[in-house]
């Protein structure tokens, strides 16, 4: 009986310190002030704070009407990845690129809320980044 309650004890402290999968730095939904269409969110993803590369993510949230356009730039000091969807992971991504500039537009395919990803692709220590967000 013993060494079941000390493998419970272990199991319990392992999974009290994992930490999650994909850790979020931030997840934030924005607002557009009023009558603007667009909006500019600088942003840092800390390498410091990942065990390995692609578990550091900023996610911005944002609320939109079925056949709205979305149009997305980043800027970034170093890779980045950009992804964004509804809220079910398992569709086609709406958004998906990487690099240090890019532009990526679409269409929403319904009302509600989808995100946007930033999403840590290098482990440099520090990556600055400058994300636009238009929606018409």
């Amino acid at each position: 009986m013993g060494s079941l309650r000390y493998s419970m004890m272990v199991a319990a402290v392992v999974a009290a310190t994992m930490s999650p999968a994909f850790a979020t730095d931030i997840e934030k939904r924005v607002q557009f002030k009023p009558g603007a269409y667009s909006t500019v969110i600088t942003g840092t993803l800390d390498a410091s704070k990942s065990p390995s590369q692609g578990e550091i993510r900023d996610r911005y949230i944002v609320r939109a009407k079925k056949g709205q356009t979305l149009k997305v730039t980043l800027t970034a000091n170093s890779k980045v990845g950009l992804f964004g969807w509804h809220y079910d992971y398992n569709a086609e991504p709406l958004l998906n690129a990487q690099g240090t500039k890019v532009t990526q537009t679409a269409k929403f395919p319904a009302n509600g809320d989808y995100h946007i990803d930033v999403d840590l692709m290098e482990s440099k220590p520090v990556i600055q980044y400058k994300l636009t967000i238009e929606i018409r």
